[in-house]
């Protein structure tokens, strides 16, 4: 949601609605279809990109077995320096003994 600067103004995605016209739900215009597009623009926000890097960060520690650095290792599937990403996992408290072999 971004303000437009008007007093109770408030865009959502393409479309504006105002609180000083009793609208309670974004949605509430007659035929409306852009609730559901709240719904997911919300779950969306949820998702960080921190968060989004910090998935992806382990999906890669899985299928490179917890090895960091090589050819094959994690840092350079994720087109990053070893020491990089030592640094990441180190920030997010991801330990390497679960994702290595053995």
């Amino acid at each position: 949601m971004r303000s437009s600067g008007g007093v109770g103004l408030a865009t959502y995605g393409n479309w504006k609605t105002s609180s000083a016209f009793g609208d309670s739900n974004p949605g509430s215009c007659a035929g409306c279809t852009h609730f559901g597009e709240l719904e997911a623009e919300s779950a969306v926000a949820e998702m960080t990109l921190g968060r989004i890097e910090g998935e992806h960060i382990i999906r890669i520690l899985e299928e490179s077995k917890g090895k960091l650095g090589g050819p094959n290792g994690a840092a350079a599937r994720l087109g990053s320096h070893r020491t990089t990403l030592q640094s990441k996992l180190r920030k997010r408290g991801i330990g390497l003994q679960k994702y290595r072999a053995g």
